[in-house]
């Protein structure tokens, strides 16, 4: 089963960026989340120091964070972006809220806001180079869906066409149209 917060668990993750996207400071519920989820590595003070994209994979999703933190930086208004944070077995709903703060730091505050089970339970596994295309899906880097034969499904939707039960897949990450005129339209505050 995939991680839930308890009833004592601080779900928000926060971090705040200097200008050039270097993450100088983190908190809430860093370390327990990166352990609860597997993330070795991912400790706060692995990561303080470095740049963010250094933890974003896929070229596209990374130009996405970017353009998001880049216009509340020249904008100077804070937006709320939902996203998606899944486990194999549990869909977990997300937002992110992007505060612009003095000198170009932006403060980053990640958000549970719901969960709801995936059956049958899909894998996935970042694409290594050069693996072959035919054995590559789409991923979407904010809603979690799947593309196939074209059309962007729910990851459940897949393992159900393609396996009829749980589902591994290697992946590349990508922003579906549908996210990303989400993002363009997303009201800002």
């Amino acid at each position: 089963m995939g991680w839930a917060p308890g009833p004592a668990v601080d779900t928000d993750v926060t971090y705040r960026l200097d200008a050039k996207d270097v993450i100088v400071e983190v908190g809430g519920a860093w370390d327990e989340f990166a352990r609860r989820n597997g993330g070795p590595g991912l400790e706060v003070d692995r990561v303080v120091g470095r740049s963010l994209y250094e933890h974003v994979t896929g070229e596209v999703t990374r130009m996405f964070v970017w353009t998001m933190f880049d216009a509340a930086r020249k904008l100077g208004i804070e937006r709320t972006q939902p996203y998606r944070c899944d486990t194999p077995d549990l869909k977990r709903f997300m937002e992110m809220r992007i505060v612009p703060g003095p000198a170009g730091t932006i403060l980053v505050r990640h958000r549970l806001v719901s969960t709801e089970p995936i059956i049958p339970h899909v894998r996935v596994r970042a694409a290594m180079p050069g693996t072959p295309l035919r054995q590559v899906v789409l991923r979407c880097s904010s809603c979690n869906q799947l593309r196939h034969q074209g059309v962007w499904v729910e990851p459940e939707h897949l393992a159900k066409d393609v396996s009829g039960g749980d589902l591994d897949v290697q992946v590349a990450y990508s922003i579906c149209p549908s996210c990303r005129e989400a993002a363009r339209l997303a009201p800002t505050r």
